[in-house]
């Protein structure tokens, strides 16, 4: 009987980043969530292990969505990220981890900035992927119209809010720490590697 190898690699850089583990806030909604599983408390701070299933299959999903743009489309990809101001460290990251100069030929990428691709969307030939990261958009009640209308169609939400309304991909999470960010730029960075056959030797040197 042949026996198949698992590659636990993944599940150990979860565990290990805290990638599972997130603060609970307080609130009165009670509609939680799938997501969540184990709940303790840690130092006065109430802890939740998110579900390991839940968590891979956002992940898968977003891989999904990479190879969608890959094999359906002729369109280069464009990425934009919409975080806070003042998380100058997951910008930092971004920036340094994503470099123009690595991904030219295929992949562009903006870090707060809405897609040049508006009228001459068609002309441009791009296949436009946006990332809320842990950034609060509820306040401005077009944001997702605009987006829309400037040619982004596609988003992926990270953040820990419950939200009945779905009008995108939901990744239950936040950024509160440092790991949890390098482990989800690191992932994303494996996805274009292994998509786009980028040189993984050239992304590490940037880092």
């Amino acid at each position: 009987m042949k026996k198949f190898k698992i590659d636990t690699n993944l599940v150990k850089s979860l565990v290990n980043s805290d990638f599972l583990l997130i603060e609970k806030r307080k609130s009165k909604n009670k509609d939680n969530l799938r997501f969540e599983g184990l709940r303790t408390s840690v130092c006065k701070r109430d802890i939740s292990l998110l579900d390991p299933l839940e968590v891979l299959k956002t992940l898968k999903q977003m891989i999904r969505v990479f190879h969608f743009a890959k094999n359906n489309t002729k369109y280069k990809i464009d990425l934009h990220f919409f975080l806070n101001e003042d998380n100058t460290l997951l910008s930092y990251l971004l920036k340094n981890s994503l470099d123009n100069v690595l991904v030219n030929s295929q992949i562009s990428f903006a870090i707060n900035e809405g897609s040049r691709v508006s009228k001459n969307f068609v002309r441009s030939k791009k296949f436009c992927l946006g990332f809320i990261l842990d950034k609060d958009i509820s306040r401005d009640k077009n944001f997702m119209k605009k987006q829309f209308y400037k040619g982004n169609y596609l988003f992926f939400k990270v953040n820990s809010n419950i939200e009945r309304v779905q009008n995108s991909y939901k990744m239950y999470n936040n950024f509160d720490d440092y790991k949890k960010i390098l482990f989800f730029i690191s992932f994303l960075k494996q996805i274009l590697i292994s998509q786009y056959s980028l040189k993984s030797y050239e992304i590490q040197k940037k880092v």
